[in-house]
């Protein structure tokens, strides 16, 4: 399922944070594509987290439930993880340059943030090893 179908999944403020601890992991992956673009100069800037969601295909028998709530969910992860110390408010440099109209919608990962995402990509290797334990291509989580 693609990574923006799975935001319309999102129920919790627990789901919201994972779905932005994947969303940032693969951003960080992408970084000369168009994740990274989109992002301007934040780690996660959530007006492109938004758009790929309310563009993603729906999954087979999803009922929408609003975009509306899976916004506002998505916001108050981030504020969550902002007082967690997994992201802070603003651009990734101070020499950054940032619109005036983007205040409150990116954000950047911390030291601590960043060993949070990382934690994601030996998640994603155990998962897929234990998908798949012959070491087959064709079952990649």
């Amino acid at each position: 399922m693609l990574l923006a179908t799975r935001g319309l999944l999102v129920r919790t403020i627990d789901d919201a944070e994972a779905y932005l601890r994947e969303f940032i992991w693969e951003t960080l992956q992408d970084p000369k594509g168009s994740l990274q673009r989109h992002s301007h100069d934040y780690d996660l800037y959530l007006p492109w987290v938004h758009e790929e969601i309310r563009n993603a295909p729906p999954p087979p028998g999803y009922e929408m439930h609003g975009a509306v709530l899976v916004d506002r969910m998505l916001m108050d992860a981030a504020w969550s993880l902002v007082q967690k110390n997994i992201l802070r408010p603003g651009p990734r440099a101070v020499s950054s340059e940032v619109r005036p109209d983007d205040y409150g919608k990116g954000f950047s990962l911390t030291p601590p943030g960043t060993e949070w995402v990382q934690e994601f990509r030996k998640i994603r290797a155990f998962l897929r090893d234990f998908m798949n334990p012959h070491g087959s291509e064709q079952h990649q989580v």
